[in-house]
């Protein structure tokens, strides 16, 4: 005796289902961020040119920030990367990450040191969303990152971090779950409503403060709308 299973997919809940992913990963994203935000050590960029009492990101506070968490021993995240033979590639230093929003990626480009992923030696450790690096720093870019609009101009906060800075869970199905019922779910005897809720359970916590590190700033551009 042969036995079919049937399996049918609704398309409308798959869509559904994919845009509430994004939107449990983005839940994610924050709350870990406003953790850091709330617990790191800080500095505000001061050496800067746009006027504000908080000015726009540069070599020299990045370099602050550097040394803050060198001389706590932090470790370094990613490897020395040598040069190569290739054209136009630079080597990378072994470096710490830091997390900046995308609205100041023409800030860190236009800095002194900046080196653009597309110069690094070696791609396969490249991360999609990484802009290059400056020096001992590494830059991702979020546009979940910190920002604080209740100012003017805005203030943004780039988390710097060292190896073994702060722990978390992993995401797995115990720790994001997203439960599907089908349509009559509840009290639907009309078969008119379906629901996809989803849950997470999202414990994190700085191991060392001193190995993360929050350097506020705001936009170059900002002083020039301004006037």
């Amino acid at each position: 005796m042969a036995e079919v299973t049937e399996v049918r997919q609704d398309q409308t809940a798959n869509e559904v289902a994919d845009m509430l992913a994004q939107n449990m990963a983005s839940t994610y994203d924050k709350i870990v961020r406003n953790m850091l935000v709330a617990t790191s050590a800080q500095i505000d960029c001061l050496n800067g040119v746009n006027g504000n009492a908080i000015t726009e990101v540069t070599t020299t506070d990045l370099e602050l920030a550097v040394d803050f968490v060198t001389e706590n021993n932090g470790k370094k995240l990613s490897p020395n990367q040598e040069g190569t033979n290739a054209f136009g590639t630079a080597p990378v230093w072994a470096a710490y990450w830091m997390i900046m929003s995308t609205d100041l990626r023409t800030d860190f480009k236009n800095l002194a040191n900046f080196n653009a992923t597309a110069d690094y030696p070696r791609q396969q450790s490249v991360l999609e969303s990484e802009l290059g690096s400056c020096d001992e720093v590494r830059l991702v870019m979020t546009s979940e990152a910190f920002k604080d609009a209740s100012v003017a101009p805005a203030v943004y906060s780039n988390m710097l971090f060292a190896a073994n800075a702060y722990g978390r869970i992993m995401i797995d199905d115990q720790s994001m779950e997203m439960i599907i019922k089908p349509l009559g779910a509840g009290q639907d005897p009309l078969n008119q409503r379906q629901t996809e809720p989803h849950g997470l359970y999202k414990p994190s916590l700085i191991d060392l403060d001193t190995l993360t590190f929050e350097d506020e700033g705001n936009r170059a551009e900002d002083y020039a709308l301004a006037a």
